[in-house]
């Protein structure tokens, strides 16, 4: 009797098991960006910064290096020169101009985020 029991016990288990599992992904739904939130702007403060402290300090600081024109330290600076740095960072690899001049180029998600920045329009 136990035996059969135990078969009863290990078939539903089984079943449950199985009845769990699926082999389409019919019933998932699809993984999606989430929107932007129109309200959430992007501020120098909270999301450029870092990116110009990280590099463009390095020439762009106090004292300028490298024969750079200009000093990008404060909010007012950078705001000053925003879409100077844009079109800078924006030239392809390998071109005359890029910034930075020497080193990696910026990443395109560095790239997006002073672009939004400004569209957002260059909030502290």
């Amino acid at each position: 009797m136990k035996s059969f029991f135990c078969k009863i016990l290990i078939l539903t288990a089984l079943a449950i098991v199985y009845s769990c599992s699926s082999d389409s992904n019919e019933d998932v739904a699809p993984v999606t960006d989430p929107e932007p939130d129109p309200t959430n702007k992007l501020t120098y403060t909270d999301d450029v910064k870092s990116i110009i402290d990280g590099r463009c300090i390095g020439c762009h600081g106090s004292p300028l290096m490298n024969n750079a024109p200009f000093p990008l330290l404060t909010f007012a600076q950078v705001d000053d020169k925003a879409s100077a740095i844009l079109t800078r960072i924006s030239i392809p690899a390998g071109e005359t101009g890029i910034m930075p001049p020497v080193g990696e180029p910026l990443t395109q998600t560095d790239i997006n985020t002073i672009d939004q920045w400004i569209k957002d329009g260059k909030l502290e």
